[in-house]
């Protein structure tokens, strides 16, 4: 087997980051409303075939319940990693484009100010102002005790 490794967001930290950052990053308030127990159901699923496929009790490593109870640790993390990571990830593919097929743009964006670009997709791009104005909703409800999962 082989597996890619991106060490970016390494950390010490229980598995629900992961899954509850993968969430919130890549789906929109609504399908999280829908899916988000499904998909964490499915997750911890595959984590405990994974274990068992290598001869180990999933419990002996993390029980469901130690799962669950670490997601009062995972989601502030979770949402501040969607804060941070959404308006590169959901950047219109126009934008993309024009800004890492040329390196001075790409520095500019990465290393300077990258303000007039997400201004220009927020005001331009209807699916990417609802996935960033989503996420910063999502750390309201955080603060306010209304985000729940």
């Amino acid at each position: 087997d082989c597996v890619l490794v991106d060490y970016q967001l390494v950390g010490y930290c229980p598995p629900s980051v992961d899954v509850y950052s993968m969430i919130f990053i890549v789906s929109d308030k609504l399908f999280r409303k829908r899916h988000a127990k499904e998909l964490v159901d499915f997750y911890y699923e595959n984590f405990c075939n994974c274990i068992e496929q290598h001869g180990e009790t999933p419990d002996d490593f993390l029980t469901r319940k130690e799962f669950d109870e670490s997601v009062s640790e995972a989601l502030p993390v979770a949402l501040t990693n969607s804060a941070i990571f959404q308006h590169h990830t959901m950047l219109p593919e126009n934008e993309r484009n024009k800004i890492f097929g040329d390196i001075s743009l790409t520095k500019q964006y990465m290393e300077k100010d990258r303000s007039s670009v997400v201004l220009r997709a927020l005001e331009e791009n209807e699916t990417y102002r609802k996935r960033v104005l989503d996420t910063l909703s999502d750390c309201v409800d955080y603060f306010t005790g209304a985000l729940v999962y």
